[in-house]
């Protein structure tokens, strides 16, 4: 809903900031706003998986690609990722599921393990839609290595991903607990 230039605002504030930058581009057309700056990443929503054209447009740009899964099976995702690595091996693919909220009952978190056993070489995370931290906490227990969760200022505001985002304090509680677990976990010896 923000205009290019309100993207451009968004990007200095978090550049300013010492983060990383994530842009979601829906389409070619939409692509005019790499035109404005370099976002460190781009982020394909599990809608537009299967839409071939715009990936191969994206993975011109030679630009960190992260892919969510969403409702598409090992062919779709094998499709995917064959049409982005014809132009750079940088590709995260995030387990997903187009849910919102996503059910506990509906997460599966083994699909990780799936995702690591079948796409070695490339890194593995999780977009969570679930309510709470717990769910999230635990893909990073699973090995999941990127993380992406919705915030919001307000759950009760129009759109479907609100109730499974979280406020800053919710987002604060993720990521110290998921820097707990990472130092609880260790290493292998």
């Amino acid at each position: 809903e923000l205009s290019d230039e309100q993207h451009f605002e968004c990007y200095k504030y978090a550049k300013e900031k010492g983060l990383d930058f994530v842009e979601t581009i829906t389409s070619i057309k939409a692509m005019s706003i790499l035109n404005l700056f370099t976002p460190d990443y781009l982020k394909v929503a599990s809608r537009d998986l299967t839409n071939l054209p715009l990936l191969n447009e994206l993975a011109k740009t030679r630009i960190p690609i992260i892919i969510s899964t969403g409702m598409a099976g090992r062919k779709e995702l094998d499709d995917a990722v064959n049409v982005i690595s014809s132009h750079h091996h940088n590709i995260s693919i995030l387990h997903c599921v187009s849910e919102y909220p996503t059910h506990p009952d509906n997460v599966n978190l083994n699909t990780i393990d799936y995702l690591k056993e079948n796409y070695p070489n490339y890194a593995i995370g999780y977009s969570d839609h679930t309510v709470g931290i717990s769910v999230a906490i635990a893909a990073v227990a699973k090995g999941a290595t990127i993380i992406e969760k919705h915030i919001t200022i307000n759950r009760d505001m129009k759109g479907t991903d609100q109730k499974g985002s979280l406020g800053i304090d919710g987002q604060q509680r993720m990521i110290r607990d998921i820097r707990l677990l990472e130092r609880a976990l260790g290493v292998k010896d």
